[in-house]
């Protein structure tokens, strides 16, 4: 059995793996801001969330796209898991430290896991309020269905779960299903069918549920907040965003709902 790191330790080494992301973002020019839980520390705690475990950063689109194609050029001790992908299905992309296995212990992903720094694309955010509604609701409809195709918990029991993967993958086989990796396709099409730049506020739609809104603006002329001592970029109007997503952000959750991924780190030796 593998000597499992302790939060503290996960927060060092996640907090490197963020501080080698900016200055890799700054080298090729990459504009990001630190999102969810990740924003919401440096705003709050200015750090870690103490019971959060990852790191949370969006990109824009054109950004993103740049920054997935550039994965033979991070250092050495890192790593890019480009989305949908044969090593990472999902929609997003990861930034990792391949040298810290990772496992979810209520989740078993259908991919290897190492330490890891979420990076997700946003796109724009139609002015028409049918069409947005129309877009997240499909699109948190496929999320879910791919999930539950792929990842092995995810609310079902043992048996119930093998017999749906087994007819799921029938059905896939004979074409009236699609397979989690075209749900996720599809994802990404409807995501980008609003193009980042062409409305004033932009979101994470690739997400469930949907994350960030942000002004679109606000990437034009980043900020700046301070997590664990050192300086990030940031939107402008994180309070606009976190109230949109969290309420009253600065107020402590109940104990009952401070999420975490209930993660397990390694070291590989």
């Amino acid at each position: 059995m593998p000597s499992y790191l302790s939060l503290e330790t996960i927060h060092q080494e996640s907090f490197n793996l963020l501080c080698k992301f900016d200055a890799f973002a700054h080298e090729h020019n990459l504009r990001y801001s630190l999102d969810g839980g990740t924003l919401l520390g440096a705003v709050r705690h200015k750090g870690f969330i103490p019971w959060d475990d990852d790191i949370d950063v969006s990109m824009p689109r054109p950004d993103f796209e740049k920054f997935i194609q550039l994965d033979s050029s991070v250092p050495s001790d890192c790593r890019i898991l480009k989305p949908i992908s044969s090593d990472f299905p999902l929609p997003y992309a990861k930034f990792c430290n391949p040298a810290i296995r990772c496992m979810e212990s209520n989740v078993r992903a259908p991919y290897t896991e190492y330490l890891w720094l979420d990076v997700f694309p946003l796109d724009g955010f139609s002015q028409n309020p049918e069409t947005a509604r129309g877009q997240s609701t499909k699109v948190q409809r496929l999320l879910v269905d791919a999930a539950r195709k792929s990842f092995k918990s995810f609310g079902y029991k043992k048996y119930p779960k093998a017999i749906y993967l087994w007819l799921t993958k029938q059905l896939a086989s004979l074409g009236m299903t699609q397979s989690p990796m075209q749900d996720y396709q599809e994802v990404t099409e409807i995501a980008k069918s609003v193009a980042f730049g062409t409305t004033p506020y932009c979101r994470t739609l690739i997400t469930a549920p949907a994350m960030s809104f942000y002004r679109t603006e606000d990437f034009d002329d980043l900020s700046h907040l301070e997590f664990n001592d050192r300086q990030f970029d940031a939107v402008k109007h994180y309070d606009e965003s976190l109230r949109l997503t969290y309420g009253n952000y600065m107020e402590l959750p109940p104990v009952e709902d401070r999420q975490t991924h209930h993660l397990l780190a390694w070291r590989i030796e």
